[in-house]
């Protein structure tokens, strides 16, 4: 089983470490900041689909998805740290560039450098993408210390959250790479990235996470009006398989 979690804290340079309380972890913040239930606090992870702004639970091999972390709370000072887990324990998918006022350290913790200011709600986000192939269920652990911002670790309000994500059903079975073939690949602009089979759906992604392309039952890719650079082409074939490969389109 594959974990997300993420604490907040209200440490204005983050915690270091990791203090997520994940298994291999040093513990969450809980063990330093004090409980004050008048803060009327919660915390939220979600995975977001990026093509329909909303939460999903089915998720897809090699897709990015938005993580979003919300947290909540009589307060105007909230911190968070989160880390991915396959079900050995080790970091699992790819995490995106850190926003501002965050990173993702070496070991693949991402958590804030400054605290989130928005009094009663601060939401984080960033780019997630899934591992190529998931076996099993994974879940996102979420747990938030809400801030009463008196400058020290005492008052302060701890509360956690999981969701449990699986594998989308139809999409278990992710093609090689031996079986799609994008011919002519780096493509020159003006021309048609061509595909050897005829895809029942193909969605094109810059590497800022964002849907540039949308095509149904296409075998090639019009790159006319793209800028040059890297791409990924994310596609389904007419059994439901898919498949997930890098493009690069040049001058």
């Amino acid at each position: 089983m594959a974990g997300l979690t993420v604490v907040l804290t209200s440490n204005s340079s983050g915690p270091g470490g990791n203090r997520t309380g994940s298994p291999g972890s040093s513990g969450t913040c809980a063990s330093c900041h004090g409980s004050n239930n008048n803060l009327a606090s919660s915390v939220t992870a979600e995975l977001i689909d990026k093509s329909t702004n909303t939460p999903v639970t089915d998720i897809i091999p090699s897709t990015t998805y938005t993580l979003r972390i919300k947290s909540k709370g009589n307060s105007s000072k909230m911190g968070f740290q989160a880390v991915v887990l396959d079900a050995s324990n080790a970091p699992a998918g790819t995490f995106g560039a850190a926003p501002s006022k965050t990173n993702v350290s070496s070991s693949k913790v991402w958590g804030h450098t400054s605290p989130g200011t928005s009094n009663g709600e601060n939401v984080w986000e960033i780019d997630w993408q899934a591992p190529s192939s998931i076996s099993g269920n994974l879940n996102i652990y979420a747990a938030s210390v809400i801030s009463n911002g008196n400058g020290s670790d005492n008052g302060d309000d701890v509360k956690t959250a999981v969701q449990q994500l699986k594998a989308n059903s139809n999409s278990t079975a992710v093609l090689s790479q031996n079986a799609v073939k994008l011919l002519g690949n780096p493509i020159p602009k003006g021309n048609q990235l061509e595909i050897n089979q005829t895809l029942k759906m193909a969605v094109v992604w810059n590497l800022n996470g964002q849907v540039v392309l949308k095509q149904n039952n296409c075998n090639s890719i019009n790159v006319t009006n793209f800028q040059s650079g890297n791409y990924i082409l994310q596609g389904i074939d007419q059994n439901e398989n898919r498949f997930s490969e890098q493009f690069t389109v040049v001058d």
